[in-house]
């Protein structure tokens, strides 16, 4: 679910009982009525059955108009509030056995960060980023991804912190930039 900074428009990834196949719904008016996005015709034209695992606007949502939203195998971006969605790039290890498991902006220079844990299940997760429309390996070790999340000051300091398992112990790491991973909370 995302919600505007005004909270006029809500965004809801919602399930269909009878068939499974994920829809997004946007309402324009706090909650009361809802329609259909384009997100489920983009999911059927790239053939991506998935769960959607994430929902997140802009951080300039209220001039720009973007929000993106994340299946288990693929990201989406819409441009126009959700009415047409296009499919980015594949996350690396996604058409395999690895799955999107969160997903998070930060802005950058004017430009929108986009930002990806994975987890195959078998400690060969990672963290992505989105950069002029490649995916770049953080590198954050042999665990699974369980969440990501950015610095308020992403702009100016690029600081990532996931949340990790290697099976027998979950941590916060944290990577500031180009410097390693820190491990954070053991």
């Amino acid at each position: 679910m995302a919600v505007s900074p005004d909270g006029a428009t809500v965004f809801a990834a919602v399930q269909d009982e009878i068939s499974g196949d994920w829809e997004l719904f946007k309402s324009t008016d706090s909650g009361f009525s809802w329609q259909q996005t384009g997100l489920g015709s983009a999911m059927a034209a790239a053939g991506d059955t998935s769960d959607i695992v994430a929902v997140v606007l802009s951080p300039s949502w209220s001039t720009d108009d973007i929000i993106f939203a994340a299946t288990e195998k693929e990201v989406y971006y819409s441009d126009d509030r959700g009415s047409i969605f296009d499919d980015l790039a594949t996350v690396p290890g996604t058409s395999g056995a690895a799955d999107i498991t969160s997903m998070i902006l930060g802005q950058t220079n004017g430009t929108i960060a986009v930002v990806v844990g994975t987890s195959d299940g078998a400690l060969g997760g990672d963290v992505y980023t989105l950069d002029m429309g490649v995916w770049n390996a953080q590198s954050v070790g042999a665990y699974d991804v369980l969440a990501v999340g950015v610095s308020p000051s992403y702009a100016s300091d690029s600081t990532i912190v996931a949340l990790v398992t290697d099976a027998s112990q979950t941590r916060l790491r944290t990577k500031r930039g180009a410097d390693n991973w820190a491990l954070t909370v053991p």
